[in-house]
């Protein structure tokens, strides 16, 4: 009898705190890649060489299906801890801010776009093609700039519980100071804009 009631308590039993942001994070899932996708076929079929903001949305739709792809794994680590490495730990993370990043920029750069288009539409005429082509990929180079200061601060580390989590792990004061004004602009920047 008591070797019955030892082999039922090796069963894993998930943590009840981590359903929430699982079930959150795969209907953002279940409903952002198909989307996504829809939307990016849906440009393409109607693709306008001379329509900017046609640009930016696929830019836009491009951004938040890469951070949209990394979610299945982030939810399998919510579940069931980290399996994989430290550096892909830190790639995984990279893909998720860049395309975070990218999509604040890209919608910043629409607004910009629009201001300028309805304000002074002669100083926006001038950028053409190769401007518009300069800017894009100036948003994606800055985005991944702006997210190289990721890969520093996540890091495979144990918990209580046995299980290894892909988490900030500031490694020293100064780079908890230097990597979190970076690692969290796409929040302060949409949380400032949203009160103005």
């Amino acid at each position: 009898m008591k070797h019955l009631n030892t082999s039922s308590s090796n069963f894993t039993i998930l943590n009840t705190k981590a359903i929430a942001p699982s079930v959150v994070l795969g209907l953002c899932c279940l409903v952002g890649v198909p989307g996504n996708i829809a939307v990016i076929m849906l440009i393409v079929s109607n693709y306008k060489r001379e329509n900017f903001t046609l640009k930016l949305m696929l830019n836009l739709a491009v951004s938040d299906l890469v951070s949209f792809i990394s979610l299945p794994m982030w939810i399998y680590s919510i579940l069931h801890g980290w399996q994989l490495s430290r550096a892909l730990c830190e790639l995984f993370n990279y893909v998720l801010y860049c395309g975070l990043y990218s999509s604040l920029l890209t919608v910043t750069l629409m607004s910009v776009q629009r201001y300028l288009t309805v304000l002074y539409p002669q100083y926006w005429a001038r950028l053409c093609g190769t401007g518009e082509r300069v800017l894009v990929v100036t948003l994606w180079g800055l985005a991944g700039v702006l997210t190289s200061a990721e890969i520093v601060v996540w890091d495979v580390v144990g918990q209580e519980n046995g299980q290894d989590h892909c988490m900030r792990n500031y490694r020293s004061p100064s780079g908890a100071v230097g990597t979190g004004t970076s690692s969290h602009l796409p929040c302060n920047c949409t949380g400032e804009c949203g009160q103005q």
